[in-house]
């Protein structure tokens, strides 16, 4: 399995991804993740959340009364020379933390509901964006996979000492859906295993990895033209993402989930 990267770079993903870098660090931190697996994954990841909390989060004004306030309290810490000679220094010094203490409290109130807010639809929202990245930055020349093969026998065995868990890799070639590949990828800072099949001249992306799996019928999403399916089994969690048509991609995912599971590493 391969850790984390610990470079410098990775610590300013997120200023990155706010435009919060000078143009040097931005090139530099650019060239980094063109470099480094994690680190896209990880800005990609950011870039999910950034989009998932635009797109979802409804925004909100702030009381009428509250903002009366806080404009009243800046506007008398701004008349300060003028009063300082008939207002005691004291309650010049009140009205002053005053105002600062109520942007404060307002910015910590409005924050901390935008948090609440993204906690509760984030995690999912996030993993499916970057499973789509995932799916389109793997269609491109050279990403597809890292062991080529169309014996499951060979690709399975691939997989041992790059993660920390045996994925299922059945053969579901007689129904017309040959196994292409395979490699590893990064989802939500998961290692993931990636499975490629092919139908005819398209391709079907299959990461899984060890996570909280939904329980009871695949859940279907529609994400920049793509159709994914989420599913799980015995405590890792897949996901199923290709251009094919609904029928053929259920069709594949039925056949996929009805494949006997994988046996343990070091199993018979």
């Amino acid at each position: 399995m391969t850790a984390p990267c610990q470079s410098d770079e990775r610590a300013m993903l997120h200023a990155l991804a706010d435009g919060e870098l000078s143009q040097a660090e931005r090139e530099r931190v650019e060239a980094h993740v063109a470099e480094c697996a994690s680190c896209r994954s990880e800005l990609d990841g950011i870039d999910a959340l950034h989009a998932a909390v635009e797109e979802r989060l409804p925004r909100h004004d702030a009381p009428a009364e509250l903002r009366a306030r806080v404009k009243s309290m800046v506007r008398h810490a701004d008349d300060a020379p003028r009063l300082r000679a008939t207002v005691p220094r004291w309650q010049m010094r009140a009205w002053r933390w005053g105002a600062i203490a109520a942007t404060a409290l307002l910015a910590v109130a409005v924050g901390h509901g935008l948090y609440l807010r993204a906690r509760l639809i984030a995690p999912q929202e996030v993993a499916l964006q970057e499973v789509v990245s995932n799916h389109v930055r793997a269609l491109m020349p050279g990403h597809l996979y890292d062991v080529q093969s169309t014996d499951e026998h060979n690709v399975k065995p691939w997989f041992a000492g790059r993660l920390d868990f045996s994925p299922d890799v059945p053969d579901l070639s007689a129904a017309g859906f040959p196994l292409l590949g395979a490699r590893v990828d990064y989802v939500t800072s998961h290692p993931a295993a990636a499975l490629v099949y092919g139908r005819r001249h398209h391709v079907i992306n299959v990461l899984s990895w060890r996570g909280q799996a939904p329980s009871g019928s695949p859940e279907e999403f529609d994400r920049n033209g793509y159709h994914v399916v989420r599913w799980g089994r015995d405590g890792t969690v897949y996901w199923a993402t290709s251009d094919l048509a609904w029928p053929e991609l259920r069709e594949f995912v039925r056949l996929f989930r009805a494949a006997p599971p994988a046996p343990e590493p070091g199993g018979p």
